[in-house]
């Protein structure tokens, strides 16, 4: 088998050949678009979705500057939504504990 062989296909080893995010022009209807999406899920409160959209946007090389400031208060609000997420979540789970002590107690 000869491994110098020079083929046409990349090699799994090498990183895809995409083009640099910064050299990808923006397209103002692109980026009118991407503001609208971005006010859209904001006001619905779907921090989750927009986080989302922005880290698409960038993987495909689009509005890259944009998308970028808007993910530390995209992170920020995806933190708090999943925070608040997480304490509502333990809170029923003692409720829940609770009340199946409190049976457990009472059918003894």
């Amino acid at each position: 088998m000869d491994f110098t062989k020079n083929s046409s296909e990349p090699s799994p080893m090498q990183p895809p050949n995409n083009p640099p995010a910064a050299k990808i022009s923006d397209n103002e209807e692109t980026l009118k678009e991407f503001k609208s999406l971005m006010r859209k899920y904001i006001n619905r409160d779907d921090y989750v979705e927009a986080y989302n959209l922005c880290l698409d946007y960038i993987d495909d090389g689009l509005c890259v500057e944009y998308a970028q400031r808007q993910m530390p208060m995209l992170e920020q609000k995806v933190r708090a939504h999943y925070r608040y997420k997480m304490l509502l979540h333990l809170i029923l789970f003692a409720v829940a504990a609770i009340i199946a002590f409190v049976i457990a107690g009472l059918l003894r």
